[in-house]
């Protein structure tokens, strides 16, 4: 059984076995790979051939707003309002490193462990030198974070003016409300005296009436004088004319 399993296996990188030999299990599965987008070649910058690179064709729109970037020349060019010292590693680097080719400091020939003893004081200077660009990276990320901690001053300030407005706000709310309130007293103060004059003039109503019967009566009386005596006075008229018309004399 084992010589079996051993003739069945192959090496590591042997090559596989023939298309025309048996397989088992399920085919291999065949990946399509997404196509690379269309690369434009870059015109020669100056003139030469090395410069031109493949980028991915965009757009003609995007590039006619497309801006163009500026060439980084150092802090300067960034408002950060720090002072920081300027280093150059060109006036201090050694051209042939074969050689005590560094301007740093000359030393004679002579003496050679002098020129050692000079290298490793170099070396000593470039690594104080490191170590006052740590002192000063750690020095501008206190700054950043003094930055933020102002920033968080003035949002502080900022709030604290927020809720002086809303306090003033607060008052202006209440003094409307008092103003509603002496508007509300006011409406009902006229409420109150109409109540009073529809009262008094409900009282009055029936006293109209009865005056006004009165004079009705009144008048009724005075006109029913004025018949009695119209009545005497004809009365009497007939009386006068009965006893003037007794008076004359008849011719037999």
């Amino acid at each position: 059984m084992p010589d079996k399993i051993s003739k069945r296996s192959r090496n590591i990188g042997s090559p596989p076995k023939t298309e025309g030999s048996k397989r088992r299990g399920r085919p291999p599965k065949v990946e399509t790979l997404p196509l690379p987008p269309q690369e434009t070649t870059v015109e020669p910058v100056n003139g030469r051939s090395d410069n031109a690179q493949l980028v991915p064709q965009q757009p003609v729109a995007s590039q006619q707003f497309q801006s163009k970037a500026e060439t980084y020349n150092g802090l300067t060019q960034i408002p950060h309002g720090l002072t920081i010292p300027s280093f150059d590693p060109n006036n201090h680097f050694a051209s042939d490193l074969a050689t005590d080719s560094s301007s740093l400091q000359v030393t004679s020939k002579v003496d050679a462990d002098s020129i050692v003893q000079n290298i490793e004081g170099k070396r000593q200077t470039v690594r104080v030198m490191v170590a006052n660009i740590g002192l000063n990276t750690d020095v501008v990320k206190a700054g950043n974070d003094f930055k933020k901690f102002e920033g968080a001053v003035i949002d502080y300030a900022t709030t604290g003016v927020n809720n002086e407005t809303k306090y003033v706000n607060y008052q202006v709310a209440g003094i409307n409300k008092t103003i509603a309130l002496n508007k509300l007293d006011q409406t009902n103060e006229k409420l109150f005296q109409g109540q009073a004059v529809l009262t008094g003039m409900r009282a009055i109503t029936p006293l109209i009436t009865e005056e006004w019967q009165a004079r009705k009566s009144l008048k009724v009386s005075a006109i029913n004088d004025l018949k009695t005596k119209a009545m005497r006075g004809s009365s009497q008229m007939d009386n006068q004319l009965e006893q003037q018309a007794n008076q004359l004399p008849f011719d037999d």
